[in-house]
């Protein structure tokens, strides 16, 4: 659990209640810098399959990690894209950070882009 909150301070940024002090030695990620983002895919995997491993185990079921891996890919490069679309949603309102109404609207966004991907390649 702990390794799981680490990801997801590095992922959502821990340099935001930082003091003044603490901030002199941080040095916030950069998502468009191949190597750190290399790492965090990285990380990524490596919590998704723990996840899954820990929540198979506890109704007796067994994991492919290969497959977790897969999913664990695409689910970090949805969280890029999500990530742009927060940034671009935040900056067409005229700030500098995301809030909750920009979750919003890419959330929307994201159930009407599938909706009309539905509606023009139906299954």
């Amino acid at each position: 659990m702990d390794a799981q909150r680490a990801l997801l301070d590095e992922l959502m940024g821990t340099g935001k209640n930082l003091t003044e002090e603490e901030k002199k030695g941080y040095r916030e990620i950069k998502w468009d810098d191949e190597e750190e983002s290399d790492l965090l895919s990285n990380r990524f995997r490596l919590i998704a399959i723990s996840i899954a491993e820990s929540e198979a185990k506890k109704i007796g079921m067994e994991t492919s990690v290969p497959i977790v891996a897969c999913v664990a890919a695409i689910a970090f490069k949805h969280s890029n894209h999500l990530a742009k679309d927060l940034e671009l949603f935040a900056h067409h309102a005229g700030r500098k950070s995301v809030n909750m109404e920009d979750a919003i609207v890419a959330g929307n966004f994201i159930l009407v882009v599938m909706y009309v991907m539905y509606i023009r390649f139906p299954c």
